[in-house]
């Protein structure tokens, strides 16, 4: 079985790759956003926010950095792709409101990975960012109370609408409840 470590940017995260490596050692990681510069042993990285271009400079050159491409509605607010040539890769994946993680973890499925195993992607943002970044210094914690709820529900919405994502499992919090830990 393939198996993927996607790993975001919650101050757990370096615990959780480092549990998930434990149970899957050979497991590549897929670094989401801010976890692209924590983890520099990352083998992939993620984009969630195209708009955002220090992604590539986090990444450097020897590490693929990965896109969702965004639909037609979104491209009205991000422009056309082509405005993007730091992204190496674009990957067709359903849109959610569940956050980069969640997006991450699809666009993992697409590329043929069979277990996706979340690490620092709770969906319990309540902390800082990974490193000692401030979340207060980008979001107020009110702010983040409601990406919280907003991500929650995307999720859920996502699960209703019959989105899959059967071979996801999660290290901790409310991905964890909802997809279930890795099975050792």
């Amino acid at each position: 079985m393939r198996t993927i470590i996607v790993a975001g940017s919650a101050p757990s995260v370096r615990e959780d790759v480092e549990d998930a490596r434990k149970l899957r050692r050979d497991a590549p990681i897929l670094a989401v956003n801010h976890a692209i510069r924590a983890l520099p042993e990352a083998d992939y990285c993620f984009c969630g926010h195209i708009e955002m271009v220090q992604w590539r400079e986090f990444a450097g050159e020897a590490r693929p950095l990965i896109a969702r491409r965004p639909g037609p509605n979104e491209q009205k607010t991000t422009g056309p792709i082509s405005n993007y040539p730091e992204i190496d890769e674009w990957v067709d994946t359903p849109a959610t409101s569940a956050g980069s993680g969640i997006n991450a973890a699809l666009a993992a499925k697409v590329y043929g990975f069979e277990e996706i195993i979340l690490a620092g992607i709770g969906l319990d943002w309540t902390e800082g960012y990974v490193d000692g970044m401030v979340a207060d210094r980008f979001f107020p914690s009110v702010q983040r109370s409601m990406a919280t709820k907003r991500h929650q529900a995307g999720l859920r919405a996502a699960v209703e609408k019959g989105i899959d994502f059967s071979g996801i499992v999660s290290m901790r919090g409310y991905t964890r409840e909802v997809f279930g830990a890795p099975v050792k």
